[in-house]
């Protein structure tokens, strides 16, 4: 192998490497059980129904060791992240934080790569929250006396995988220009054997 088709594949490993090696998006998923709420509440939850939280952010945002903070607000580290409950009839997001806006944020925090609670408070009327909702570490509480907890067995953070279109056709431009580059260096070496000949 000459020098040259040595340094190209070096790169190509480095790319095909790289890719890798990025950060991953993923998605976290957590039920929770309603244990009190009033009848005919805004809701429109039962005692014992579950409600859900779901969120889409990058996984570099979870430290594998000691904790991490996933910020979803204006400012946060997760900016562009989506977070959203489905509490019955009601669905809230980060931006019906009552801080999204501000310094402290919605957030979904961390230790040693497990969830360890959030932080999120919905008030009726700001940022667009149709109703109040609380999410505070590994409980959640509301409108109507509504309370309950996460369970947090049902913990689901899955990756999901979104096409790089530029870094696959690299990769593709690479391997094809490696190959050429091969299969010109034999044809020199097959002509420079033939004159020798």
């Amino acid at each position: 192998m000459t020098r040259f088709s040595l340094q190209a594949a070096t790169f190509v490993g480095a790319l095909v490497c790289s890719a890798f090696a990025q950060a991953v998006p993923v998605t976290f998923q957590i039920t929770g059980t309603v244990s009190t709420v009033a009848t005919g509440n805004v809701y429109g939850l039962a005692v014992g129904e579950t409600i859900s939280a779901i969120a889409h952010f990058d996984d570099s945002l979870i430290a594998p060791s000691g904790g991490s903070t996933v910020e979803l607000g204006t400012t946060g580290n997760a900016f562009g992240a989506l977070l959203s409950f489905f509490v019955g009839a009601q669905q809230f997001s980060a931006n019906n934080d009552a801080d999204y806006l501000g310094n402290v944020f919605p957030i979904i925090d961390f230790w040693d790569g497990l969830f360890d609670g959030f932080d999120f408070k919905a008030e009726a009327g700001s940022n667009g929250a149709l109703a109040s909702f609380v999410a505070d570490l590994f409980s959640f509480s509301g409108a109507d006396g509504l309370s309950g907890s996460f369970d947090l067995q049902s913990v689901s953070i899955t990756p999901y995988h979104v096409p790089e279109p530029a870094t696959f056709a690299l990769g593709i431009l690479a391997l094809v220009a490696t190959w050429a580059l091969r299969r010109r260096s034999q044809s020199a070496l097959r002509a420079i054997e033939s004159n020798r000949v």
